[in-house]
């Protein structure tokens, strides 16, 4: 008040005006900020920077559409939980490709000869060795799937697969 009563010129006036002006839009900034991380209302060319920031290894996503990628943001971190799972591969392939697959332990046919382990007789092939085939899988689909897709699963099981498992391919089943 002292300042104010001594303010002849009112030159105090006017730069607290000066001042609440710029301070009252960094408020309203302030209180906005909750809005950056909700991908309803965030801006569309923020939805990238988000993904990102959560870490998002997919690199089709940039092609996605904006309310795909606004869809995939609160998916992000539980796709994580569900890495290195067959329920995890499934639910992404149906998320991004919207077909449904499912994950099938390989087995090799009983007529495979195994290098070191078997002998070779008629009508048989070199098969894959016993721990290959433990940690393969393939997956079983119903409906075709372009080379696009494909391409669009294959990085998606890439990510989600544990480390020591093997891709084998798809089966179309009727």
């Amino acid at each position: 008040q002292f300042n104010k009563d001594e303010d002849v010129t009112q030159d105090l006036e006017k730069l607290i005006k000066c001042i609440n002006e710029v301070t009252q839009i960094l408020l309203a900034d302030i209180d906005h900020f909750g809005n950056l991380m909700n991908p309803d209302t965030v801006h569309a060319h923020v939805l990238d920077v988000i993904l990102a920031h959560l870490g998002n290894p997919l690199a089709f996503s940039a092609g996605l559409t904006e309310q795909k990628k606004r869809d995939l943001i609160p998916l992000l971190v539980p796709m994580y939980k569900t890495k290195g799972t067959a329920t995890g591969i499934e639910g992404a392939v149906a998320f991004f490709i919207g077909k449904a697959v499912t994950v099938v332990p390989w087995n090799v046919p009983a007529n495979t000869w195994t290098l070191g382990e078997a002998e070779l007789g008629f009508d048989t092939y070199l098969g894959p060795s016993q721990s290959f085939v433990r940690y393969s899988f393939y997956l079983t689909h119903s409906v075709t799937l372009s080379v696009a897709e494909k391409d669009i699963i294959s990085q998606i099981v890439e990510f989600i697969r544990p480390a020591h498992t093997h891709f084998v391919g798809y089966t179309l089943t009727p």
